[in-house]
């Protein structure tokens, strides 16, 4: 296997309530230089998992969007629904900062994956995302909550 190269990438900005930022980066299965336009349904299915502000999206460490003014409350952007992914290279887990409590099965950690804004952020992951190699994400596993103590 060849060594990763420099890749495209989509980096959601997530704010909480207290001000306080942090971004995921989503490798994108395109690697030409394409523009920003064809992840927005991406970034709007992630978005549409959490309670934090989105604060910004950059594409290829370019700024490429404003965010949504948010709704609240919003919790720590520590923490996150965090979904494993699988392509013919790798492993790796993507995350969704601050998310909306009403994802998870009552009562536990783990990600309703029967959830249709589950099912649509999926979808999307296995559109338009893949490895640095130019592989697709072929497998997601269980979502789980990742909690982080409080600031």
């Amino acid at each position: 296997m060849a060594p990763p190269r420099a890749v495209s990438t989509l980096y959601p900005m997530w704010q909480d309530a207290d001000g306080a930022q942090a971004a995921t980066g989503y490798t994108l299965l395109d690697q030409s230089d394409v523009p920003y336009g064809p992840y927005s349904s991406l970034l709007a299915a992630a978005l549409n998992l959490s309670v934090a502000k989105h604060a910004f999206v950059s594409f290829n460490l370019r700024a490429a969007g404003a965010g949504s003014a948010g709704t609240g409350p919003y919790q720590s952007v520590l923490d996150s629904a965090e979904f494993a992914v699988k392509s013919a290279n790798y492993v790796k887990v993507l995350s969704i900062r601050a998310p909306d409590d009403s994802i998870f099965i009552p009562g536990t950690d783990l990600v309703d994956m029967s959830d249709s804004r589950v099912q649509a952020f999926i979808t999307q992951v296995q559109t338009v995302l893949g490895d640095s190699y130019g592989s697709p994400w072929t497998a997601v596993a269980q979502g789980i909550r990742r909690r982080v103590g409080q600031r």
